[in-house]
């Protein structure tokens, strides 16, 4: 697939792990995605319905303290299973990236440090770690009056933030490949970029539980890339990324290997451009 010649954007039904192999070295600009997190319901043996189900049961109960939610399990095997998982996925966003380019990976707050760890030893450096802020449902279970299991509600989403090593200096690698360094002049409201970003979610979820919201990764977008450059997502899902993408005038590639998010998506694409 050489990816120089796509128009707006290109999809593929598939494994990520087999479709990244496609990709030319040093062709991609960025990566902004959001794989499965490793929890129980929510990992690599990502089941639509079965999760949409344990999710409308979680969101009919009137109070968290009788239980918690299904997909909330713990286990103290899902980080070492998430890095299993994620490692040889990283080896090949590292091939496909430019170098200085960046990779912006979501994760579940536990278990981040075992995606950031993938992420690293497949040779990528940690830069930073942004946080989506959002409103999080409490999940604690009760076990004696006020005291409850150790689980507060989450009012934020880390991300790992690392790029492919740059070639030369910031200047150098900018030069040649155009990618590798921050645009300050995208702003929310008045303040200069910060790690911390608060977007509300979207209403208009196109079929999937997780989605994040189209203008937190606009924003993503436009402080890492520039206009008609190539954004990735291995994880496309219903296509978030990819209409943050198309709508900020960068082109898409996108990988999905559930066949009806895939068809949500390219129907989705397909009607912004």
């Amino acid at each position: 697939m050489p990816v120089c010649h796509l128009k707006m954007f290109e999809t593929h039904l598939g494994d990520c792990l087999v479709k990244l192999k496609d990709i030319a070295d040093d062709s991609i600009h960025a990566c902004i995605t959001d794989p499965p997190y490793g929890l129980d319901g929510l990992d690599e043996n990502w089941d639509r319905k079965k999760i949409k189900k344990r999710m409308s049961s979680a969101s009919a109960s009137k109070s968290c303290i009788g239980g918690k939610p299904p997909v909330m399990r713990f286990d103290p095997k899902q980080g070492g299973r998430l890095q299993e998982f994620l490692s040889p996925i990283c080896d090949e966003l590292f091939r496909v990236l430019m170098p200085g380019s960046f990779l912006v990976m979501f994760g579940q707050a536990r278990l981040i440090h075992r995606a950031a760890i993938a992420v690293e030893d497949s040779g990528f450096e940690i830069r930073d770690m942004y946080f989506w802020e959002r409103y999080g449902r409490p999940m604690a279970m009760s076990v004696d009056g006020p005291w409850k299991t150790p689980m507060i509600a989450q009012c934020v989403e880390p991300m790992v933030i690392a790029t492919k090593p740059r070639e030369g200096t910031y200047k150098n690698n900018w030069d040649r490949w155009d990618v590798g360094l921050i645009n300050t002049d995208e702003r929310i409201g008045d303040r200069f970029p910060t790690s911390l970003m608060s977007f509300p979610r979207d209403h208009e979820r196109h079929g999937h539980v997780t989605v994040k919201p189209v203008e937190l990764i606009a924003h993503i977008v436009r402080l890492i890339t520039r206009n008609g450059q190539i954004v990735l997502d291995p994880f496309m899902g219903t296509g978030s990324h990819g209409e943050a993408a198309l709508r900020c005038g960068r082109m898409f590639v996108g990988m999905e290997k559930d066949e009806e998010h895939f068809t949500n998506a390219n129907e989705r694409l397909r009607s912004i451009i």
